[in-house]
């Protein structure tokens, strides 16, 4: 009899769904046209559905409020599903024809893109008490970073009350192997659903918000700093500030760390630059000085302090924290300026803020704006926020907490402000009447680091025969030079591999040299010659063609094996002789003058004679063979002779291109990295069967470290973190056609 199947239980994906953490609700994220906050708990209709707090959003004539969380439903989940509680109450009659006032649920994605209405609710429909949505399928948006968001309108007349609780977005999860994903909500970068800017730079204080999912489960979640851990929780989401003061000068590594349920492990680095494009975020030190870089402005002058702190106002950290209003007609400001850069990108400012007011009236007449100003031509500034006395929630103000964070994107191309000078402006205006206090802290600005320029394909150039050439001889020696900006290059003439002087550094003022022989078919024809040169995911080319009039056989030659060697490692000499004399004594001069000074008797000549080279580069070996009539031959053979530091980092780089296209999931491009198209082939389908894996595979990978290296094979070993345990594994390599170096087993 079949053992029965067990549906696995849906896992929530939201925090905080029925807003019982109060204000601000993190991590929803709220936005409205007058300031307001969109979680109370009040209860002006009732009561919540549930705890404490509920979200209302319109509730005044006029309105625009956005109530939204950010997660990822995770790739490989069985189905995911929206449901919530609501409630709707309408200061009109409900008989109007075309109803004015809405409520949308909307799933978009982090650019504010709408990707899909899941449900419209209107002032027309009213209802008495609280009703549980259906489930809204959500399976589309499986595998995809979403941002769910509750959209309320109201026109200029009666307005609608719209109210939430207990919102559940939930999925079904999968049997393991977990497929885990990352995205860092700021800075902005998603690390597997799309390919983002590599690093960015930070300035001030600026919150770093990690997201994640797993089709299992998510177990943890951790962010380090390099590799030191600073930040870790058991939920989908982790939010914590970094003074970017703290760090020192150069590039820093985060690390996003996801562990599913089931153990699976996946790892998102984002390198990290501070930078002074913002100074003071956290206004720990004085105005208007350089360091202080806030300019004051108050309607009561110099005198008129904008900084406060303990024991009076606590900042959300550190001593100090920017104070606006606290009194009526206050028209109080911080400016400083800022220079976005030139190449564009999406730039983040952020803040904490937190409203106090005593107003009882319910109208919106005190206000903090938060803008960027032209200081170079009058005209309205770019408002990224503002918030009023409706923003205030009930605390004393020599409470801690209640601080609320602000993001605004800024995408500097679209909005002309690549290469700006822009004035960042707080500012507070207060009216008379019952005050408002307006703290500010953590101000932060990330700006992405403007990415390298597509570096040139690899270039060619043929030097010797030169185009239309006549060339006799049994054999035709194409020489030429090649640069790369990679430094990695493989060179093929005619389909057979060049040998390459990797002593130079192959740019444009020391370019490589390369060297190769061809053999012509016999008679008179015109031979074209192709080389081509290639970095391994980029190539060029160059073209002749000569005129060939092919030569006798040589009598003698001379042949090394390997005919690519290493520093210090025997290269062994061979020779052919095919004349009709007796052959007595053979020359080796290594200098390629054929002018030798010692002549090996040949019943003594050691055929396998061995040669060591002690520099890299192209050599030349003359010998010279003297037959029994005293007559001499000659003939040139040569090798390229490379360090092994160069071997070993062009071995290196190889394979953590290969880890890189493993961690990106990019199936093509992980066959390229293969010795043949074959062997790409055969590992194709294994590849593909475990593709969601590979991200937690690349990333459980240790050091690589050299075991034997010859001419045209080497052995490597990897260490690999299988849950806490090393595992050792053997990686061979070997030198394709073209000279490079690619993978014939892991």
């Amino acid at each position: 009899m079949p053992r029965p199947a067990f549906a696995l239980a849906p896992v929530e994906l939201l925090i905080n769904p029925g807003f019982e953490l109060g204000v601000p609700p993190a991590p929803w994220t709220q936005s409205t046209l007058r300031g307001k906050t969109l979680v109370t708990n009040d209860a002006p209709q009732g009561g919540p559905h549930s705890g404490l707090w509920e979200g209302r959003l319109g509730a005044t004539n006029n309105e625009h409020d956005l109530l939204s969380q950010t997660v990822i439903i995770p790739a490989g989940a069985a189905s995911a599903s929206l449901r919530f509680w609501y409630s709707i109450k309408s200061t009109g009659n409900g008989s109007d024809p075309a109803p004015l006032d809405s409520l949308s649920v909307q799933i978009r994605d982090v650019d504010g893109v709408l990707l899909g209405t899941i449900a419209t609710f209107t002032s027309a429909g009213k209802t008495k008490g609280w009703i549980q949505s259906p489930a809204y399928p959500v399976n589309q948006f499986i595998g995809q970073l979403v941002v769910l968001t509750f959209e309320a309108t109201t026109n200029g007349t009666k307005p609608t009350f719209f109210f939430l609780d207990d919102v559940s977005l939930s999925f079904v999860p999968n049997a393991s192997p977990a497929q885990v994903d990352l995205a860092y909500i700021n800075p902005r970068k998603i690390c597997r659903i799309r390919p983002q800017p590599d690093s960015v730079f930070l300035s001030g204080v600026v919150p770093i918000e990690v997201v994640g999912g797993s089709s299992t489960g998510l177990a943890s979640l951790m962010v380090t700093l390099d590799g030191s851990s600073i930040a870790t929780t058991s939920s989908t989401h982790l939010l914590f500030n970094l003074d970017s003061r703290t760090l020192s000068s150069g590039a820093h590594t985060l690390e996003a760390v996801a562990t599913a349920t089931t153990g699976e492990i996946y790892r998102c680095p984002l390198p990290i630059v501070p930078s002074p494009f913002l100074q003071n975020g956290d206004f720990e030190d004085p105005l208007g000085t350089p360091a202080g870089g806030w300019s004051p402005m108050s309607d009561l002058g110099s005198g008129d302090s904008l900084l406060a702190g303990l024991p009076d106002v606590p900042p959300i950290s550190g001593n100090l924290c920017a104070r606006f209003g606290g009194r009526a007609f206050a028209d109080q400001s911080l400016t400083q300026y800022v220079q976005f850069p030139a190449e564009g990108g999406v730039a983040t400012l952020s803040f904490y803020a937190r409203v106090h007011a005593t107003k009882t009236s319910g109208l919106d007449e005190d206000h903090l704006t938060v803008s960027l100003e032209d200081p170079f031509r009058f005209g309205q500034p770019a408002v990224l926020q503002v918030l009023s006395n409706l923003s205030a929630i009930d605390l004393d103000l020599s409470q801690p907490g209640g601080y609320t964070l602000y993001l605004t994107t800024i995408d500097l191309a679209a909005t002309g402000l690549a290469g700006a000078i822009r004035r960042v402006s707080l500012h507070g205006l207060t009216v008379g009447g019952e005050v408002t206090t307006f703290l500010v802290d953590a101000v932060g600005l990330t700006v992405p680091v403007p990415a390298a320029p597509n570096p040139p394909p690899p270039s060619i150039a043929i030097l010797t025969p030169s185009n239309g050439a006549n060339v006799t001889g049994p054999k035709i020696v194409v020489t030429g030079t090649a640069t790369s900006s990679s430094g990695t290059i493989g060179i093929a003439v005619n389909g057979r591999s060049a040998l390459i002087d990797r002593a130079h550094a192959g740019t444009p003022l020391d370019p490589f040299v390369w060297r190769a022989e061809l053999t012509p078919a016999s008679g008179t024809a015109t031979m074209p010659i192709l080389a081509t040169a290639s970095d391994g995911t980029r190539s060029g080319s160059a073209t002749e063609s000569v005129g060939v009039t092919a030569g006798p056989t040589p009598v003698f030659e001379v042949k090394l094996t390997p005919s690519r060697g290493l520093v210090g490692a025997p290269v062994k000499t061979s020779y052919e002789w095919r004349g009709t004399t007796e052959p007595m004594g053979i020359g080796l001069p290594l200098d390629g003058s054929c002018d030798y000074g010692f002549l090996w008797s040949l019943p003594y000549f050691n055929s396998d004679l061995e040669i060591t080279f002690e520099t890299e580069g192209l050599h030349t070996v003359c010998a010279v063979m003297v037959d029994e009539l005293g007559d001499e031959y000659s003939t040139t053979a040569t090798v390229a002779v490379e360090s092994f530091t160069t071997v070993n980092n062009a071995i290196h780089a190889e394979w953590n291109s290969f880890v890189a296209d493993a961690a990106a999931q990019n199936l093509d491009a992980l066959a390229t990295h293969l010795a043949s198209p074959e062997l790409g082939a055969r590992y194709r389908a294994k590849i593909e069967a475990i593709l969601p894996g590979l991200p937690s595979y690349a990333a459980s990978l240790g050091a690589m470290e050299m075991i034997d290296v010859t001419d045209d094979m080497a052995e490597y070993l990897v260490v690999q973190d299988e849950g806490g345990a090393p595992r050792s594994h053997f990686i061979y390599f070997v030198r394709g056609a073209s000279g490079l170096w690619k993978i014939r087993q892991f």
